[in-house]
């Protein structure tokens, strides 16, 4: 007997305990019970239901918009104490449509029918759009809290502001943000009067541009509402401008949180790397790019920017040659075991490429992977299963034999059929042929490339003669690429040994073979697991003879240890290579209803729609407590240096006169030299031979015929010495060549400037657009770049002056004109890198705007000279922090006094010699914020590998 919608609740309500404890849930009888509930507004039984199945309700296999529905109800209802019911009663389509809302896509969609033109809003109609602007405040989904708002400001006539005063308290919003609606409301009603005093009071700012009429246009924007657009330069606290923001709190990431990592390959583009990594620069996350060029990026200098920011790190080890072992495993396992030593509990690490981006900001990230409801989801696991989950366990215990078959038939007959046999799709989302058209077989004498493919032209793949590429993933670990010729070249596929073959099939037939995909989100669990994990050295060699080998190794042993839970793959299926505005809706759907976190293959265009709507989505989800700008001077082409500590004509100048002695690589044959500035090398018996320096380059013709002409470039250090290292083979045929040591305690030092950042000169340029942000260190580094070459940023841009600077101090305020629109900012310091120094602001508060008179004129330049380095600083590095302390004589100690190695001053830095893990470094970018220097720059762990460096003044 069917029942009623009544009578299915009052069921439901008298065994209501029972039937929220039972396990398992029926989803049909749930979704039942839930629309029956629904349609006579039972909203406290939804509530009670969704809370007592919070732990599973969201993994059923039912609609999302019952699940949303669920989950909304529930927060309505208890946000306003149960008051919502009140105003529940008639039916409405759009107000159900916003409370089944799976998106913040769908919920935009649903307020398009809450004001209807021409008709004013009832009282009820105002609190059910007031509940809808609470439902968003609480999802986090700043665009619907913000266009809620704006439709309760063009809907509610004078005779709806108490209803709108209740409903706004009734669902425990901010105060602040009612008052500024109520002031827009009645500025609505004031209509061209009210228009006429604004645009008055922005005239006579212009005009006079004083701190008089500055507070002029300040008050009458609060008095009218309108301070939401002067949020970037008013004088207000951190909670107002939040709630008059129409942003939601931040989902900030607090330093006591699971941290997340960010681990991003990059290959060019310094103003597209540096607009990418602003959307991943919160607080207390760690931000690390790994360089995978194909040789040094022209434009490193820019991207060295990047380092500014805190946290953030770049690494560049050997060369890195695409669908080869070490695309991934050569740079990507050294950060794993950085991460795994450096956080614990349920810390993540997210591998993301440099055409990724962002569908939320990383506080919302942090907050989705630490609820269960969100982990329950196995649909951001998956990952196809290989060998098992294709062929049955006879054709996997026997692939050796029929791989070896199918190549024979193919050179030895011209034959194919053994192939075509073995490769056909068993999964039925891919064509069956899917695998057979992605193969690629020689039968030529020479090696030729594989053309013709648009997604194989970034590089080039080879196959040797007589053989064949089988990219499709899983008969290729039975294959092998590898890297010939020379580091960074073409990606050559070419067969196994036979006995290798049955090697790699002897391990790989014991796991769980899964193809994944490089770019995934691992937890620390994960990362313990596999780095002390004494089999993955086995797992490691065999997936690494073949195409793209960290696309099995990282999901297999994954599936295998049942660590599916803790390795997750967050990318939204979709690959944009075009700006198709039509693809927002889906995508931001999936961010919502299914938990993705990165979208990829996104186009490189500053002005994509979709890449916009996501930008502004991250500066929403970093909240509006506080707001920064960033006002960079002009580029200077003749202070920008190579960021790379390398043999420059200005270190050759301190060597010259320095004693050294020559070696052998042995540490035999030892004579102490000097080098001489006429030229001469001079030994203690005389002459040695001859130098001569041009370019990075110094060349000694030794008088002793063993030794001959050699030339240095490289260098090494340890804690006692510099070492230049000869550019040749060396071994016994060269007698073991010759090797040049300086005591590092004989380099002479050299008083002066460290850095001079003349933030006066970049406030008053103007001739670049402030750029401002919620998020302190996305404002700077953005600020450096060109955005017509980047990505879009978490970031506004308007033209920006300087009005007058006062101060003393610590305490430095800027009157500014930002968008013609008046600004009271702090200076809080300056920042320089690639020959451009950026002066670094926020926005004031009510305090400051009292203090300004009083202040005096100031012209801020900050300066650190080599007197104000001895002390304690943090040397910061992707694998740990430490505490160094510098010493005026040069000295570089740990806290124990232990020496660890020496610093000398450089034009615009500091070089670093002999500390382990950088060895030979350099300073190239310097901030300073709130009176502590931050110095970045790029050492040398070993003479063919980088990696950036920061040194933080405690």
């Amino acid at each position: 007997m069917s029942l009623d919608a009544r009578s299915v609740c009052v069921r439901i309500e008298e065994r209501l305990a029972e039937y929220v404890g039972h396990r398992p849930v029926d989803p049909a009888v749930l979704r039942t019970v839930i629309r029956a509930a629904y349609s006579i507004r039972h909203f406290g039984l939804i509530a009670a239901i969704g809370e007592g199945l919070d732990d599973v309700y969201w993994g059923l296999p039912i609609d999302r918009e019952t699940v949303s529905l669920i989950h909304h109800v529930g927060i309505v209802w208890r946000s306003s104490g149960g008051g919502v019911t009140l105003y529940a009663g008639a039916p409405d389509g759009w107000w159900t449509a916003a409370l089944e809302a799976k998106s913040e896509a769908r919920l935009l969609r649903a307020l398009d029918g809450a004001v209807r033109p021409g008709r004013d809003l009832d009282d009820v109609e105002i609190v059910r759009l007031v509940s809808i602007v609470a439902l968003a405040g609480a999802l986090g989904w700043s665009a619907g809290f913000r266009h809620g708002q704006r439709l309760l400001v063009a809907g509610v006539p004078e005779s709806g502001v108490a209803a709108l005063d209740h409903g706004w308290v009734m669902f425990g919003l901010p105060g602040k943000g009612l008052t500024s609606l109520g002031a827009q409301v009645r500025r609505g009603i004031e209509g061209a009067a009210a228009e006429r005093d604004w645009g008055h009071a922005l005239a006579a700012f212009g005009d006079a541009a004083d701190m008089a009429s500055a507070s002029a246009v300040w008050d009458l924007a609060g008095a009218q509402g309108r301070l939401s657009v002067l949020l970037g330069g008013a004088p207000l606290d951190g909670v107002d401008r939040a709630a008059l923001a129409g942003r939601v709190t931040a989902a900030a990431v607090p330093a006591a949180a699971d941290p997340v990592w960010i681990y991003m390959t990059w290959r060019e583009g310094a103003d597209r790397l540096i607009g990418l990594a602003a959307c991943y620069l919160e607080t207390n996350t760690r931000f690390v790019v790994s360089i995978g060029a194909e040789g040094r990026p022209a434009d490193l200098a820019l991207a060295s920017a990047l380092l500014l920011a805190d946290r953030a790190h770049m690494i560049a080890r050997p060369v890195v040659t695409w669908g080869g072992p070490k695309l991934l495993f050569q740079n990507l396992l050294p950060v794993m075991a950085a991460f795994h030593a450096r956080t614990g509990g349920k810390a993540w690490l997210s591998v993301v490429c440099d055409c990724s981006f962002p569908l939320h900001g990383l506080g919302r990230f942090v907050d989705r992977l630490s609820d269960s409801r969100v982990m329950a989801r196995a649909g951001i696991r998956l990952a196809p299963q290989y060998w098992h989950g294709e062929w049955d366990a006879a054709t996997v215990e026997d692939l050796p034999a029929l791989f070896g078959d199918a190549m024979a038939e193919l050179f030895e007959t011209g034959g194919a059929q053994k192939l075509v046999g073995l490769v056909g799709s068993h999964y039925p989302q891919l064509p069956k042929d899917f695998r057979l058209n992605a193969s690629f077989i020689n039968f030529g004498h020479t090696s030729r490339s594989i053309t013709g493919i648009k997604s194989l032209d970034a590089q080039t793949y080879s196959v040797s003669p007589y053989d064949a590429d089988f990219r499709w993933m899983s008969l290729t670990r039975l294959s092998q690429f590898v890297d010939t010729a020379t580091e960074g070249g073409p990606t050559y596929a070419r067969s196994h040994h036979p006995w290798m073959v049955r090697w790699i099939h002897s391990v790989l037939k014991t796991q769980d073979l899964h193809a994944g995909d490089p770019f995934f989100t691992a937890s620390h669990a994960y990362a313990e697991r596999l780095l002390t994990d004494p089999e993955r050295f086995a797992l490691f060699a065999a997936t690494g003879g073949g195409m793209g080998p960290e696309m099995t190794f990282f999901d297999t042993y994954a599936y295998t240890h049942g660590l599916q839970a803790d390795f997750l793959h967050l990318f939204a299926p979709y690959r944009l290579s075009v700006a198709e505005g039509e693809a927002i809706d889906p995508i931001i759907e999936d961010a919502d209803a299914s938990d993705y976190q990165f979208v990829r293959k996104v186009p490189m265009d500053p002005n994509d729609e979709l890449l916009n709507f996501l930008s502004r989505r991250v500066i929403d989800d970093s909240g509006w407590a506080a707001f920064h700008w960033v006002a960079a001077g002009p580029r200077d082409a003749a202070a920008t240096a190579d960021p790379l500590p390398v043999l420059d004509d200005e270190l050759m100048a301190v060597l010259v006169g320095t004693p050294f002695t020559v070696r052998d690589l042995l540490d035999r044959h030892r004579r102490v030299a000097i080098l001489e500035a006429d030229g001469r090398v001079r030994g203690l018996e005389g002459s040695l031979g001859e130098w001569h320096y041009q370019a990075g380059w110094l060349t000694i013709r030794f008088h002793d015929p063993r030794l001959g002409e050699k030339r240095y470039c490289g260098m090494g250090a340890n804690r006692d010495r510099l070492t230049l290292v000869p550019d040749e083979i060396v071994d016994v045929q060269n007698g073991w060549s010759a090797f040049l040591d300086f005591p590092l305690a004989r380099i002479p030092q050299a008083s002066g400037p460290v850095a001079t950042l003349d933030a006066a000169a970049a406030l008053a340029d103007g001739a670049r657009p402030w750029v401002g942000s919620p998020m302190a260190d996305s404002a700077m580094i953005a600020a450096f770049i060109d955005f017509e070459r980047s990505t879009p940023t978490p970031t506004f841009r308007h033209p920006g002056r300087a009005i007058g600077i006062r101060g003393t101090g610590g305490h430095m305020l800027v009157l500014a004109a930002i968008a013609d629109r008046p600004a009271l900012l702090r200076l809080h310091g300056a920042a320089a890198a690639d020959g451009r120094t950026a002066a670094l602001l926020s926005v004031g508060d009510a305090a400051d705007r009292a203090a300004w008179d009083a202040l005096p004129a100031a012209r801020p330049v900050f300066a650190l000279h080599t007197d104000d380095l001895p002390g304690r600083w943090r040397l910061e590095t992707v694998e740990a922090d430490r505490t160094v302390n510098l010493h005026g004589d040069g000295r570089i100690t740990d806290e124990a006094g232990d020496l660890l190695g020496h610093w000398r001053r450089a034009s615009g830095g500091l070089r670093l010699f002999g500390i382990e893990g950088l060895r030979i470094a350099l300073t190239t970018q310097a901030r300073v914020r709130d009176g502590r220097w931050r110095l970045t720059g790029w050492g040398n762990p070993t003479m063919r590998e980088q990696q950036s460096f920061a040194l933080a003044q405690l």
